[in-house]
């Protein structure tokens, strides 16, 4: 896309950062398969070392499943990391009352 145009707008910009948090996310997804087809395959044929393999690669794929993907999300997308902040240190911006139409 970037070599169609010359350059990108701050629109296309931020949905290809977010399809990159994405991207990591899924590969992450893929890793806890890869454990859960280990465990299935270890039990299955009855192999331990397979099976403690799993178990130590498990803590590794599930570390990094539960920090990057909250991590990069709060990096990438700007209101998500304002709101955060936000709510964390109690000053929130001035919310207005939704008026109804009736």
């Amino acid at each position: 896309m970037y070599k169609e145009y010359g350059s990108l707008s701050a629109s296309n910009k931020q949905d290809l950062l977010l399809f990159g948090q994405a991207f990591v996310s899924l590969i992450l997804q893929m890793a806890l398969v890869g454990y859960q087809i280990m465990r299935f395959i270890g039990g299955y044929y009855n192999l331990p070392s397979l099976q403690a393999f799993a178990l130590i690669y498990f803590y590794y794929v599930n570390d990094a499943f539960s920090l990057v993907s909250p991590v990069s999300l709060l990096l990438i997308c700007k209101f998500i990391r304002k709101d955060y902040i936000g709510f964390i240190t109690g000053k929130r911006e001035n919310l207005t009352n939704a008026q109804s139409w009736t």
